[in-house]
């Protein structure tokens, strides 16, 4: 009887498989799942009579299901040839041998964690799988060069300035960990790429904002707009005290000094991680008295539905939306 070939995965399957353990593809490739959810590719191949388990193929999603069968199909090669796999499993340790991919993928594991803004790890990402992984993903990081970096960033360089500077700062970073690190001998291919290409326009795109001699009236017509009041007085609270949002809606009782008339952000709140006094006016202050809880209680100031949460990053905007406004909160 013919033998009933085994099953493939496919590449819904790689992205939404939850279950811990060995998820087998074929000809020796699994993906293994960690409790933790983590994803990494494997391979099983049979070398000098025995069989071996190499766990260097990659992580999930950084190589895809395509190129772990493509990564797996020349590991299997060189065994064929007589080259041992071990190499495999060494190559995170050998100068040269790991891709930008990977190398990326480190950098902002190991970053992440202090940057303020939660989407920023996203950001990185997205920018790097649009304008660099096409170009520089599967390419060993020490063998990339000055000459590659200008291929992929001259398409944008001009068109998109400001995500193009963003490329290359963040390409930058990456270069110099696999520099400190020794994954990378070489000096940094970034270094002196600004003076080669062309000269950027200084377009300023600003964020859409209210012309301050409407905001009176606007906030007029704020109080009275038939809105949840904890979203209309945050938004209030923001324009009165200039503060972005993030800072706003995580604002708590015991930051107000009640009399200096200060609101002090703490520093894991700031954008340049230092505290940041801002000083209350009367209209800030009357406000926050008509909200103040009475036995005055810590928590948050202006708190989201669910307790102990703040208001969502879109609650402001939303409300600017609605009222038609051309303008967003960050705008103020």
């Amino acid at each position: 009887m013919r033998r009933r070939a085994a099953h493939r995965l496919t590449v819904a399957e790689v992205r939404s498989i939850t279950k811990p353990g060995r998820h087998r593809d074929g000809a020796g490739l699994f993906l293994n799942v960690d409790p933790s959810g983590a994803k990494r590719w494997g391979l099983i191949v049979e070398t000098s009579g025995r069989r071996r388990e190499l766990g260097g193929i990659g992580r999930y999603p950084d190589i895809t299901l395509a190129e772990a069968r493509e990564k797996a199909s020349e590991i299997r090669r060189r065994i064929r040839l007589g080259i041992d796999p071990s190499w495999v499993n060494a190559k995170r340790k050998s100068t040269g041998a790991i891709v930008f991919r990977e190398a990326a993928s480190t950098v902002i594991e190991t970053h992440s964690p202090s940057w303020s803004n939660s989407k920023h790890a996203a950001q990185w990402k997205s920018t790097l799988e649009a304008y660099v992984y096409p170009r520089l993903g599967n390419r060993p990081i020490s063998e990339i060069a000055a000459a590659d970096i200008i291929a992929m960033l001259t398409p944008i360089w001009l068109d998109k300035p400001e995500t193009a500077r963003r490329v290359l700062q963040r390409v930058n970073a990456i270069f110099e960990w696999a520099i400190v690190t020794g994954a990378r001998s070489a000096a940094n291919p970034c270094t002196g790429i600004r003076r080669v290409l062309p000269k950027q326009g200084s377009v300023v795109r600003h964020h859409p904002a209210l012309p301050y001699a409407q905001v009176p009236s606007f906030i007029t017509h704020l109080r009275a707009w038939p809105s949840s009041p904890i979203v209309r007085t945050c938004l209030e609270f923001l324009i009165l005290t200039a503060a972005r949002s993030g800072q706003a809606r995580f604002a708590q009782w015991f930051e107000i000094d009640w009399a200096e008339a200060i609101w002090t952000v703490p520093a894991n709140r700031m954008k340049a991680r230092r505290a940041h006094m801002v000083p209350l006016s009367c209209p800030a202050l009357n406000l926050l008295r008509s909200m103040r809880p009475n036995p005055p209680q810590p928590g948050l100031i202006f708190p989201g539905q669910k307790p102990g949460s703040p208001l969502s990053d879109v609650a402001l905007s939303r409300i600017l939306r609605r009222m038609k406004l051309d303008a967003v909160p960050h705008g103020f």
